[in-house]
């Protein structure tokens, strides 16, 4: 999974330790900026699910709304049209983190790439 960078003239705000697991980092487009909440639950997981819910918000911060491809990181159910019924955001988070390793679909990675919005390799 390859880090997404903060588009330029935004900034990630902690907001301490949670213990759930839903809406661990949020988008606001406001006054650019992505909240988040150091996650305290499933230590081997934390960092790593952390990193995903990251990556997700930084997509939406350049600019990408959301997919209604289920493989990708961007996917919400909602985009297909319709309301989510119960079980799809488990389905979703079933799929990225034992399937698919939170990566973006090719249009989505493309449009990223053409924008430089990847951190470079350390």
């Amino acid at each position: 999974m390859k880090p997404v960078r903060l588009p330029e003239g935004w900034e990630e705000v902690c907001e301490g330790a949670a213990m759930q697991i839903d809406n661990i980092a949020w988008c606001r487009h406001s006054d650019w900026t992505i909240h988040y909440f150091e996650p305290a639950w499933a230590a081997p997981f934390d960092k790593w699910a952390l990193r995903l819910m990251l990556n997700h918000e930084r997509a939406h911060a350049w600019g990408i709304k959301q997919c209604a491809n289920p493989f990708c990181l961007m996917f919400e159910s909602n985009a297909w049209g319709r309301k989510e019924a119960w079980w799809e955001p488990w389905i979703m988070a079933v799929g990225i983190v034992f399937s698919f390793g939170g990566r973006f679909c090719r249009k989505h990675r493309r449009y990223l790439e053409a924008k430089g919005a990847f951190e470079a390799p350390a």
